[in-house]
């Protein structure tokens, strides 16, 4: 994970800043200002304790490597919400905050 300003989440990820900020503005119940988040940029893999699907085994043989899509995190307050270029979705309390 590679951290980011908000400007740079922002200009870099502009739909999947705006993603974030709408999952972290439903469970603050507040507005967000988005220099308040903490955000990073990740690549998200297939989950490596599941079968890897057609299209993964194609690019595997093909290129050599697993698929990668380009996610955006943010977390502020002990809450988190994660977004990627194909649409996965996750969100939830940090744990020890």
């Amino acid at each position: 994970m590679k951290s980011l300003s908000s400007d740079e989440a922002i200009r870099h990820y502009p739909h999947l800043a705006r993603q974030v900020l709408a999952k972290l503005r439903g469970v603050q119940a507040v507005d967000v200002d988005p220099r308040s988040v903490t955000w990073h940029a990740l690549d998200c893999h297939d989950d490596p304790d599941q079968p890897l699907d057609e299209a993964a085994c194609a690019d595997v043989m093909l290129t050599g490597n697993l698929p990668c899509r380009h996610g955006l995190c943010g977390s502020m307050a002990g809450h988190f919400a994660c977004y990627c270029d194909e649409g996965c979705v996750s969100a939830g309390i940090l744990r020890g905050k």
